[in-house]
């Protein structure tokens, strides 16, 4: 329950959208915790950097493991920033 919890602090989890059931689905963000929550595990990651690239799909960070070794995290978008904006557009003007 203390991921659950986790999460819950985060917004990780959100409603189903046009649902009626109780229950949740697991956002984007919330999958990348989980992942990066794994990698920390694994010892794979210790510490995270600056964003150093911004792509169309996705954000890269650099990282180290406990040894200091650095690494590149790559965070994939749900959707490229440009079609957001276009989508967000479109619901805001009610098209």
């Amino acid at each position: 329950m203390r991921h659950s919890a986790r999460l819950c602090k985060a917004d990780a989890p959100s409603p189903p959208f046009g649902r009626s059931d109780d229950g949740y689905r697991l956002t984007y963000g919330g999958y990348d915790y989980l992942a990066m929550r794994a990698m920390t595990k694994r010892d794979t990651i210790a510490a995270v950097g600056n964003q150093i690239g911004v792509g169309k799909e996705s954000d890269i960070y650099i990282t180290q493991d406990k040894e200091g070794v650095s690494q590149c995290l790559k965070l994939h978008r749900s959707v490229p920033t440009h079609l957001s904006a276009r989508l967000a557009g479109a619901h805001d003007s009610g098209s």
